[in-house]
């Protein structure tokens, strides 16, 4: 929780700096442009850069303009209107440090291109041309833009997004087990573009790659960025191999960060839940510049509560039956439950209740009745975890003469998380040695399941992750219009996990008296007592159940990533009017992931769990090719503008092999403010190292089979070193209107279409609730009898005792059957849908109106789990994306007061683990912000806001869960409302 005290000294920072504002002034003063002959495009990019202004314009309004070259010495007002003299173009001045270049005055519309933050290099996504690809649609978030709508950071930015789906790479989806894949371990937020999956969306840090987050280094990390030091980001929804290499199949996120600002900026903003759930955001950044560099830096720091899942109704019994769902508590419970030995199904199924009785009190064999008992799994868990984040970002620019820019700059974040998660459950026998054993019928030893939350509370989770990342390049401008940039990278992130409050299963069997004292322990049970499983919670001394409950795991993992590229970009040849351009480079990078751990699950001594440790080289050769083959020179009626990109990337991995993969876009431009759109590329994936190298680990659990009655089953999981690489081919074709009669309004609409082949899958653990009743999984599967048969009974105990398997858990003649959950390329899936936006801007005479309206619409999610099952359609199916998702914004900005509203929309979608099936409801939620922003007087340069998340309070629509947490974390949100007041002060 946020101290008083820190929000204090924050209210207090704001206050002094508003009362006692600098007043220092700028003044104006001439300088050297020196600008060689070229484009206009890159005239205005170098005049940016010389004079630290901030220039918006289309690139199709400067397209096919020359400059004539400049070396003389003036003031920046004057140097402009040299640059644009004869160009037809006009200026318009929106701040101090702000100018819009347009074809004729008029309101502001949106998108414009930025030369917000002048730097050496200018990162286009999804592109290496300057100038931009306009077969491709980039979206963009400015920072200004996340702030009006209330949003904290850039991950609730993306969040927000139709285009991403929550079914993996966030915390409340790893959390409660929406996350297929199940090893977000650093409880890591991630984007997941049209629900291709997180490891399936490359994020890019200034269209530079950073190190791995999760347990195998395939997710990125959106925390690790103080949010000041964010310009905008840019979401390109389309394969982009040809462009990045490996992973960008589903799409691209690329953060592109500020790089040069004058002056000093402090931003604080406070939280509240309905449940009284605090988080706060403390942010500051500051810059300075001279005519020949800059330097800039931002520092963040965040505090967020963790949810818990009794918090909410819907999550904090698991007996759902009240929604109109199932009890979906377990026999493993507190008071435990005595099992017995059914032969018809070879499992141990409830047969005794154990009575709750005072603390102290033993039951009698007539007070254990028939029939079992019922305990919540989730009991004590969290939804989403605490957390506290800091963040730092350094950069450097300096100008060597005219023609070389050089840069540095460097990231540092640290984030510490802790949660609560399920108790220890274990399936033990309890021997007639233990002073507290009933017989029932003359029995020597009973089988009990038996839940710990009553004697040792939920587990607990506590991590830290840290990354840092060292950046440093150069831009040669070389002539003729073209420029050579160079850097080099090196990202790290480590991390490390520990799980507490566990059992040890010799420590719990020492204490039944299931085995003889151990004299390597400080444990006695003939001296410290013996553990009593007829109890609830009060029947056992601290000696007894810290002994028992001993048990531990930890994790460290490290993942690295060094890159050097090269790459040069310019004009290739000349014809009428328009000009070719060219850009080729090279590059080499270096992936390494290394991963160690213990366990003390078992046995007297900790056990190492097997490393992991994998690293592999890859070198790339790449090259686009933009053609303008129709420009303003050779125009006719209907044919505007015609351009053709051509893109090629080569790739070579030391680890699988190489990998080639081409781009082809068209755009075409029919008459002014109508363009049309084609493309298609091959994109891959490549394997992730933990997916070829990840040693087997065994873990047991219970199912429902095919009956609907519960089996114990182990799942064995790890890497396969014969994996492939994922075969992806994407194509997209769409349009946009700007139409000139109606200044301000835009729309966009475009159809895609992503099949994957090869993809690297664990199919039996996606679903693994339906793993035993599913037909198309039976090869997955191997059904056990160990309680017949000694060679499964010698296959079980083997599995058990490998490092981690919890051989505690449940007896080994109990097991029915063992489930694969490995690697293997044995998937595939086809997703198609359509994109679309229309926006308004509209200046109604002293207030400026904004509109918007996003929409995703999926036709298709097919999945393929083998080669030999039929194709599924998972669209609109539980924890699967759902067919629609809306956005609706509008933003009413009047002199210093604005208003933004938004709606969101989930649409309804099927319950198909539910038999019968079940229709979940569509999930509906209303956001609002109003800010205030002082044209005058002493609180001049303060920005206040107070923003609404889910106005309305709504819960998510009911799911009845098998895991008895009564909602979809891939499509909806647990956190109800949240109410947040934001305070900004720049000068």
């Amino acid at each position: 929780m946020v101290s008083a005290k820190s929000v204090r000294t924050s209210l207090l920072c704001v206050l002094l700096t508003t009362v006692f504002p600098a007043t220092a002034a700028a003044q104006a003063r001439s300088r050297q442009f020196t600008i060689p002959a070229g484009t206009l495009d890159h005239a205005l990019r170098t005049y940016a850069r010389i004079s630290g202004r901030q220039i918006l314009y289309r690139s199709n309004e400067v397209n096919g303009r020359r400059f004539k070259g400049m070396n003389t010495r003036l003031d920046a007002e004057e140097a402009l209107v040299r640059i644009l003299s004869g160009s037809g173009l006009s200026i318009e001045r929106t701040s101090a440090n702000t100018v819009v270049i347009r074809t004729r005055p008029g309101p502001r519309v949106f998108p414009l291109e930025p030369v917000s933050s002048p730097t050496p290099e200018i990162v286009v996504t999804g592109t290496n041309i300057r100038g931009g690809d306009p077969s491709l649609v980039v979206k963009t978030l400015r920072r200004k833009d996340v702030e009006r709508a209330g949003l904290g950071t850039v991950a609730d930015a993306i969040s927000a997004r139709v285009v991403n789906f929550g079914g993996s790479g966030n915390p409340v989806a790893a959390l409660t087990g929406s996350d297929g894949a199940g090893v977000n371990y650093s409880m890591t937020s991630s984007a997941n573009l049209h629900g291709l999956g997180a490891g399936a969306t490359l994020t890019l840090f200034d269209g530079r790659r950073v190190a791995g987050s999760g347990a195998r280094g395939d997710l990125t990390d959106l925390s690790a960025i103080p949010s000041l030091a964010v310009d905008r980001v840019e979401i390109l929804t389309d394969g982009a191999s040809a462009i990045y290499g490996s992973d960008a199949i589903g799409g691209v996120v690329n953060i592109l960060l500020r790089h040069r600002r004058k002056g000093l900026e402090v931003r604080t903003r406070i939280g509240s839940g309905r449940d009284g759930r605090r988080n706060g955001l403390l942010s500051s950044s500051a810059g300075i510049a001279w005519s020949t560099g800059s330097l800039f830096a931002a520092y963040d720091f965040e505090h967020r509560d963790g949810l818990s899942a009794a918090d909410r109704s819907y999550t904090s019994t698991g007996d759902l039956s009240p929604f109109g769902g199932s009890d979906h508590r377990s026999f493993i419970s507190s008071p435990g439950t005595i099992l017995a030995f059914d032969p018809a199904t070879s499992a141990y199924i409830p047969a005794f209740a154990i009575p709750a009785l005072a603390a102290g009190r033993q039951p009698t064999p007539a007070e254990i009745r028939p029939g079992m008992n019922l305990s919540n799994v989730f009991a004590g868990v969290d939804l989403s975890p605490r957390f506290d984040r800091h963040a730092g970002y350094v950069r450097l620019n300096q100008d060597v003469g005219s023609a070389v820019d050089l840069f540095a700059e460097t990231r540092y974040s640290r984030r510490t998380f802790r949660y609560g998660g399920p108790a220890a459950q274990a399936v033990f026998v309890v021997p007639a040695a233990n002073p507290y054993f009933v017989s029932l019928g003359g029995q020597t030893s009973s089988v009990l399941a038996y839940s710990f939350i009553g004697d040792l509370g939920p587990s607990r989770a506590q991590g830290l992750v840290s990354a840092v990342a060292i950046t440093g390049g150069a831009t040669w401008r070389a002539g003729g219009d073209w420029t050579v940039e160079g850097y080099g990278t090196h990202s790290l992130e480590r991390s490390a996990e520990s799980l507490s409050n566990q059992l040890n299963v010799n420590a719990l069997n020492e204490a039944l008296g299931a085995v003889p004292d151990d004299p390597s322990t400080v444990f006695a049970a003939s001296r410290d007592g013996f553990f009593n499983p007829y109890g609830s919670g009060g029947a056992n001394s601290a000696v007894v159940l810290d002994f028992a409950g001993s048990g531990y795991s930890h994790a460290r993992r490290r993942s690295s990533v060094d890159e050097a590229v090269v790459k040069g970009e310019g004009p290739l040849l000349g014809l009428p009017a328009v000009e070719a351009r060219l850009a080729v480079g090279l590059s080499y990078r270096r992936e390494n992931l290394r991963s160690v751990g213990k366990t003390f699950t078992s046995g007297a001594v900790p056990t190492k769990v097997p490393p992991l440790e994998g690293a592999r080289g890859i070198g790339a050769v790449f090259g686009e090719l933009k053609v303008p083959v129709i420009g303003p020179s050779n125009a006719t009626a209907g044919m505007q503008a015609l351009g053709l990109t051509l893109a090629l990337r080569h790739e070579s991995y030391a680890d699988f092999g190489r990998t080639t993969n081409p781009k082809i876009g068209v755009s075409w431009l029919t008459a002014e403010g109508v363009r049309l759109r084609a493309s298609w590329s091959t994109s891959f994936r490549a394997p992730a190292l933990a997916q070829t190298r990840e040693p087997r680990r065994v873990a047991p659990t219970v199912l429902r089979d095919i009956g609907g009655g519960p089996a114990a089953v182990l799942t064995i999981a790890g890497g396969n070193p014969e994996l492939d690489a994922e075969r992806a081919a994407t194509s997209s074709a769409g349009f946009s209107l700007e139409p000139a009669g109606m200044r301000g309004l835009t729309f966009s609409a475009g159809v895609f279409s992503t099949s994957f082949r090869k993809r690297i899958a664990q199919p039996a653990l996606l679903d693994l609730s339906r793993t035993l009743a599913d037909p198309r999984l039976a090869a997955f599967v191997q059904r056990i009898t160990p309680a017949t048969d000694p060679v499964d009974l010698a296959k079980v105990g083997a599995l058990l005792a490998e490092p981690g398997a919890s051989p505690e858990f449940y007896p080994a003649s109990g097991y029915v059957a063992i489930i694969d959950t490995r690697f293997a390329n044995t998937s595939s899936l086809k997703v198609s849908g359509v994109d679309a936006e229309l926006g308004l801007m509209r200046r109604l005479g002293e207030s400026r109106l904004g509109v918007n309206l996003s929409a995703t619409w999926l036709f298709r999610y097919s999945e393929r789990l083998t080669p030999q099952s039929r194709p599924v359609d998972r669209l609109n199916t539980l924890g699967y994306p759902a067919d629609l998702r809306l956005r609706g914004t509008a933003d009413v900005t009047r002199g210093s007061l604005s208003v933004f509203v938004a709606g969101n929309f989930v649409g309804g979608y099927k319950d198909d683990a539910s038999t019968p099936n079940r229709r979940i409801a569509a999930f509906m939620t209303a956001d609002l912000n109003v800010g205030y922003v002082p044209g005058a007087g002493p609180l001049k340069g303060c920005q206040f806001s107070v923003g609404v998340e889910n106005v309305f309070d709504a819960d998510p629509p009911f799911v009845d869960r098998a895991n008895g947490l009564g909602f979809d974390a891939a499509n909806a949100s647990p956190f109800g409302r949240i109410i947040a007041v934001e305070m900004k002060r720049s000068w």
